[in-house]
């Protein structure tokens, strides 16, 4: 298994994937009428760990999102699907694209 992503700093702003991710999955347990606590010992991880991914502390890596989704109890690959078609999320990092060359900035755009 790969090395865990913990964080110290403070989770991520709520309009990033990785909060809609955890949300979502928050979402999934809370209709599987699974506790925290109850999910944790399901994952034989402490509690904490389930409030620090849902709460944006924490990243999964793909096995441990795969290991959670089984043990709530959904599809992952369902879950992942739903990323596809939702509305994209602008990422604050990326560059504005350039124009073509020979085109103006108003036409590219």
């Amino acid at each position: 298994m790969t090395n865990s992503t913990d964080s110290t700093d403070t989770p991520d702003s709520g309009d990033s994937l990785d909060s809609l991710v955890a949300a979502k999955l928050r979402d999934m347990r809370i209709r599987a009428r699974l506790s925290q606590t109850a999910l944790a010992v399901r994952l034989r991880r402490p509690t904490s760990f389930v409030g620090k991914y849902e709460n944006g502390y924490r990243k999964l890596d793909v096995i441990e999102f795969l290991v959670v989704a089984d043990a709530i109890g959904f599809d992952p690959g369902t879950f992942l699907t739903g990323f596809l078609h939702a509305p994209q999320v602008p990422n604050a990092n990326a560059r504005p694209a350039t124009p073509a060359p020979g085109t103006t900035a108003t036409a590219a755009a």
